[in-house]
């Protein structure tokens, strides 16, 4: 599966006010793949902000969802923390939460499967 598929494939999954996992009050999404990401030197690259907690937000642009699908896909399809500090070390020292965050929004499209709370495997190819 190529990277425009799978992009289309996370938008038309991921919406404005879905959950990225049920059991958590805030991890969810609040503004949609309009929104202009500038933490980080995003440059206002398009992607999502996610609460995941009261008064905290994570910024992750489509850009840095690429880089951790082509970095994964050469980590014999999967995706850890090793995989995503490779480009975005400061991101995940910051807030760890980049991790998990970014797992599963490829689970809720149905990209990888969580293997465990750490780890995820892509399934769509």
């Amino acid at each position: 599966m190529n990277w425009s598929n799978i992009v289309q494939q996370i938008k038309d999954s991921i919406k404005v006010g879905d959950k990225l996992q049920e059991d958590l009050t805030y991890r969810y999404f609040i503004a949609g793949t309009d929104f202009s990401c500038n933490d980080y030197d995003y440059n206002g690259e398009l992607g999502y902000k996610i609460q995941i907690g009261k008064n905290n937000c994570l910024q992750i642009p489509f850009l840095l969802l690429k880089t951790v699908y082509e970095d994964t896909l050469a980590n014999n399809g999967i995706y850890n923390r090793k995989v995503i500090c490779k480009h975005y070390q400061k991101q995940v020292t910051n807030h760890g939460c980049h991790v998990h965050v970014v797992g599963r929004i490829f689970a809720q499209a149905g990209i990888m499967e969580e293997k465990d709370k750490r780890t995820y495997q892509i399934t769509a190819t």
